[in-house]
């Protein structure tokens, strides 16, 4: 059960990042799916360690420490997730050819 929040902690901190950038990019949806993702992470993991805090307290601190890795992972990986999002922003845009870029000139 620790190792569940512990990777639930990893996973939200990592969909933080995401969101972040996917918000900085201008993509709304993208931005609303994470953010329900997170929302979901976190009603779960709220509605658990509030029945008995004092017996659930591992648990949280299982969490903590899952949130400090995940932080740790995506700052690590965010120059391929900034990579990832910018080939998905720009992967229906077709390249001008350079033959067709002349005759709009002239």
């Amino acid at each position: 059960m620790i190792a569940l929040y512990f990777l639930l902690g990893v996973i939200e901190n990592i969909c933080a990042i995401l969101y972040y950038k996917t918000a900085q990019k201008n993509f709304d949806g993208a931005c609303a799916l994470i953010d329900l993702i997170r929302g979901a992470i976190w009603l779960f993991v709220i509605s658990a360690l509030i029945t008995d805090i004092k017996e659930n307290i591992p648990l949280g601190v299982a969490y903590i420490i899952g949130c400090s890795v995940g932080d740790y992972i995506s700052l690590k990986l965010e120059p391929k997730i900034e990579k990832l999002i910018l080939k998905v922003k720009h992967k229906g845009r077709r390249k001008k050819r350079f033959f067709l870029q002349a005759e709009k000139k002239q």
